[in-house]
């Protein structure tokens, strides 16, 4: 949780900062100041300091392993297989280290940073984390994020009830529609008519009134 937390924490306050900056301030170093990239990075670098990317990288590494080692028992390597689980461990440690080592991840973090930020970009930066609300951005964040999780997480639980209900409407109207089409009234068919057996004409009245023959 605290990883996760952390991995939050380092996204938000990135996402903040970078929201604080003039959205039409895209001007990059000249490319004829040879002294503007290396400053850039060591701020790129700075900033990662501050902000505690280097801890967010090495509790990955841990949650890793906690992981990798719960699969590992699940797999039938015996709890109190000590000896095992830390030949196992040592194994993992030397690969997971060679591979998220902070010394490849910076220089990757620093061009992620440089290739966005420009140098007097990264320079506010530095400066608002160094401050005293910086700091306690850094400080503070975790645990405000863990409490507007909880507070979202209680809310959409009150919500339960009636989203079931809602859920509920929704199915009963659904499945009654095809009862109600299946009682309505079919058309009554007439029968067809049968064939009439000719008549006589009617006999004519001469102009007396009388019956003509």
């Amino acid at each position: 949780m605290k990883t996760l937390v952390l991995t939050i924490l380092f996204t938000a306050l990135t996402f903040h900062s970078w929201s604080q900056l003039d959205s039409e301030s895209t001007t990059q170093s000249s490319p004829s100041d040879t002294t503007a990239p290396s400053e850039a990075n060591r701020l790129a670098a700075e900033l990662l300091e501050l902000t505690g990317t280097k801890q967010i990288v090495s509790q990955i590494k841990q949650q890793i392993q906690t992981r990798q080692l719960q699969v590992l028992q699940a797999r039938g390597l015996r709890p109190d297989d000590t000896e095992g689980a830390n030949l196992y461990l040592d194994e993992l440690d030397t690969f997971l280290d060679s591979q998220l080592s902070w010394d490849k991840f910076e220089p990757e973090f620093v061009g992620l940073y440089t290739n966005v930020f420009s140098q007097e970009e990264l320079k506010g930066l530095v400066d608002f984390y160094r401050s005293p609300l910086g700091d306690k951005i850094l400080t503070k964040m975790p645990q405000l994020l863990q409490q507007t999780a909880q507070l979202t997480q209680s809310r959409a639980q009150a919500l339960s009830p009636d989203i079931q209900r809602i859920t509920e409407e929704f199915l009963l109207k659904s499945t009654a529609k095809p009862d109600e089409s299946t009682s309505e009234s079919k058309p009554v068919t007439k029968p067809a008519p049968s064939p009439e057996s000719p008549q006589s004409p009617a006999p004519e009245q001469d102009n007396e009134g009388g019956l003509s023959l």
